[in-house]
């Protein structure tokens, strides 16, 4: 059964990326039209940069040219990543407003958003919660380039 939970946005969805990893890359134009979908604009996006080996200025004109619609985190400590088991980019968590994990893994069930029979987790996830629901998966696989600690 189906459990209710009363969830309502605004919560957060964080998102850990990398500039130059091509897994997160990779995922930026899906990230891109998921968080500009009308039906999900009362959620709070926001990305974080864990990755320790990445040059900073590179990683500011990477994120600068990407143009999310979302604030980038710089985690230079990798103290978000640590709290919350990020492993790869990109690594999605739903939190709820007392910063209980709802969601945590993977966008899609593939690196490429163009793979035939495509799961898409976190977009399933979020509008689960949109419907009052807890997510039909709470954790899924994450598929990505390591986080450099």
């Amino acid at each position: 059964t189906e459990k209710t939970v009363g969830l309502h946005p605004p919560i957060n969805v964080v998102f850990f990326l990398s500039a130059t990893w091509p897994c997160s890359r990779g995922q930026a134009k899906y990230i891109k039209e998921l968080t500009s979908k009308s039906e999900l604009q009362n959620f709070q996006f926001v990305g974080v940069h864990s990755n320790k080996e990445e040059d900073p200025k590179m990683v500011r004109k990477y994120f600068t040219e990407q143009k999310f619609s979302f604030p980038i985190l710089q985690d230079r400590d990798q103290k978000l990543a640590d709290k919350w088991g990020a492993l790869k980019t990109p690594h999605s968590f739903i939190l709820s407003e007392d910063q209980e994990i709802l969601y945590q893994g993977g966008l899609l069930n593939s690196r490429s958003p163009k793979t035939p029979n495509l799961k898409h987790y976190l977009r399933n996830a979020l509008q689960d919660i949109n419907q009052g629901k807890s997510p039909r998966l709470a954790k899924t696989r994450t598929l990505g380039c390591r986080i450099i600690r």
